[in-house]
């Protein structure tokens, strides 16, 4: 079996990379706004996660691994 990636595989990791992303923004602007959607009192952590989610997500959208 060759071990290049299908067009398909490829899509699917960069629209798992967008949904991390949009996750991690979401997370982060309703934790700064006040929005609270959690019932918790703001939390450092809730920025902390949803900045490692953007950041995650962003690096599999444009990043280039090679082998």
């Amino acid at each position: 079996m060759s071990s290049e990636k299908t067009p398909g595989l490829v899509l699917a990791g960069k629209f798992f990379g967008f949904l991390l992303l949009i996750v991690g923004l979401v997370l982060m602007y309703d934790t700064w706004a006040g929005i609270n959607p959690l019932g918790v009192s703001f939390s450092a952590l809730f920025i902390f996660w949803g900045l490692i989610l953007a950041v995650a997500g962003f690096l599999i959208i444009f990043a280039r691994i090679e082998e």
